[in-house]
Formats: structure tokens, sequence, C-alpha cells
């Protein structure tokens, strides 16, 4: 009897210090609020509460976690799953790879946590970023078109002004040598007194001669009784033949002489004019004026420009 009073005695006084130690401690073994003993009891000796994790998405992915594939999760949809306390990492990758999302979740109480894949603002950052980059490469690309545009049309400046250079340069050269081929031509029309265009093969008289106002047939008689150079059969020009002479004249180099305007073996005033043995309606003859570069009757030049002078012709054939 004594026996199991002391075993008793010594399981009460440990029950005693247990009981001392559970409150100082506050361990969770203890009753709680409201709680019966078989409730302690069942909370003790029942398994542990685990933390558990509801991902969500706002895309479709397949989706891990910690490294392990979970499945396909659609958008919108869920999936609740039991894990452990500690950190865990989610990710998710939409099925044609192109946008990742991940993150790290902290389950620090056995409740349920939430996890959402954000991978929408993952794919609108891709699309801006894209979006901007072929922009960048569009504007480079213009840029450069642009660039080497300008380039090209600076070389082709540079080439033109070249050419152009090079071209007045021997522009300069050959009218340089055609104003001494003019000038040597007009000395010796001088010192013959006569020239003859190579072109139409006619014989001119090197200078005008200046007369009064006399008939056609006085005009005729001078130019046919000229003996010069040896030859008789001079003639008053026809008006064809003056205008002929004039065009051949302006392809000579210019002279920069207003009266004189052309470097020509011919000396005749660029204000002056020629008479002419053509006939002109109202019995008129033409005259070549030089002012006006055209055949014009001869009373209409008379009252304007004065009296026509002669140059007489004749053919070398």
């Amino acid at each position: 009897m004594n026996k199991k009073l002391r075993i008793a005695g010594l399981i009460a006084l440990i029950i005693l210090v247990l009981f001392g130690l559970a409150v100082a401690f506050k361990l969770p073994f203890l009753p709680r609020g409201g709680e019966s003993v078989a409730e302690t009891v069942k909370r003790w000796f029942g398994s542990a509460p685990q933390p558990s994790l509801l991902v969500t998405t706002d895309l479709d992915c397949d989706w891990k976690l910690d490294g392990k594939p979970q499945g396909h999760l659609r958008a919108k949809d869920s999936s609740l799953l039991t894990t452990v306390l500690g950190q865990h990492l989610v990710e998710g990758r939409t099925a044609d790879g192109k946008d990742e999302w991940r993150a790290v979740v902290e389950l620090h109480t056995p409740e349920q946590h939430v996890a959402a894949i954000g991978l929408d603002v993952v794919h609108q950052k891709r699309l801006l970023d894209e979006r901007t980059a072929t922009e960048q490469v569009r504007k480079t690309e213009e840029r450069n078109r642009a660039e080497a545009k300008q380039k090209a049309d600076e070389a082709r400046k540079a080439d033109a002004t070249k050419a152009s250079d090079a071209k007045r340069v021997a522009d300069a050269e050959a009218l340089g040598q055609r104003r001494v081929a003019a000038e040597l031509e007009r000395k010796e029309a001088i010192s013959r007194g006569w020239w003859v265009d190579p072109q139409s093969r006619l014989m001119w008289t090197q200078t005008e001669q200046q007369v009064a106002n006399v008939s056609p047939r006085e005009r005729e008689t001078i130019c046919a009784s000229l003996r010069l150079g040896g030859f008789r059969n001079w003639h008053l020009p026809t008006i064809e033949e003056l205008e002929g002479l004039h065009a051949r004249m302006a392809s000579f180099p210019v002279s920069g002489d207003p009266r004189h305007p052309y470097v020509s073996p011919i000396d005749v005033d660029a204000r002056g004019s020629d008479w002419s043995a053509t006939p002109a309606p109202m019995g008129n003859h033409w005259v070549y004026s030089r002012t006006y570069h055209e055949r014009r009757p001869e009373i209409e030049i008379i009252d304007t420009v004065g009296m026509p002078k002669i140059l007489c012709v004749r053919s070398e054939e």
C-alpha cells in the first residue's frame, strides 16, 4: 500500500513539474480557452497542420514549384496544393516560351497562401520592348538611308562641279584657240581685202562701202566694176546670201566690242545694215539689218536706222 502511494505521489509530482514548465514556457500542449480535455489530447496526438498554396495565373502557362513541373494552368483557373513551411519558388512560362515569370513565396504559418502568376505584365512589356526595338531599327535604317543618300548627292554634286569646272576650263581653252584662229583669219582677210566662207564657198569683201542714196542699178554697178584679188565677177549679194553670211558670223568667238561683237574676218557695224539685190514689195529692195537680225524693206531701215552699206560677193565656182 505504501509503495502504491509513493508511486502515485511521484506521478503527481511529475505532472506538477510538467504543468509548471508548460505555464512558464507557454507550451502548445496546454488546454486553450474553451477547449475540452479531449480536444487538447486530440491536438497533442493528432497530425500537425500543413500550409497550402493556391496558384492562379492571368495567362495560360506551364508552371513549376521549386523547379518541379506542376502541369498546365489556364488563365483565371487556379491550382491548390499542400506544401511545407519556408520559401518556395513559383515559376510560370507561356506555351511559346517567350514570356516567363518567377517569384519566391514565403510560407511562415500553416494557412492557405496565394501565388498569382503575373505573365500578362511580362507579355505586355515584351511586346512594348519589341515595338520599341523595331521602331529603333526602322529609324536607324531611315537615318542610314538618309545619310547614304546625302553622301551620294554630295558625291554627285562634287562630280558635277568637277565636270563643270573641267568643261569650263576646256571651253575656255577651246574659245581661246578659236579666238586665236579667228584673229589670224581676220588678219589674213584684212591683208587680202577679202574672205572666203569655207561653208558656202562665197568670197566676200572684207569691208563695207558707205554710199549715198544711189539707185539699185548703181549699187549693182559698184560691185560689178570691182577688181579685188584679180577677180572680176563680183556682184551685189541677194538677201539669202546676206542672211547666210550673218548666220555664219555669229559662229565666230565673241569679241567684247559692242560695235563689232564677233571676231570675224569681215568688218561690219553691229547696228548697221547691208543692201541686197533682191526686190521687196512696193518697189523696195530687201536690206539685212544687224539691229533686228533679219531682212527689212529698205524704206523701213532708211527711216529708222540710216543708209545701208554695200558688201560685194562672188562665187569661187
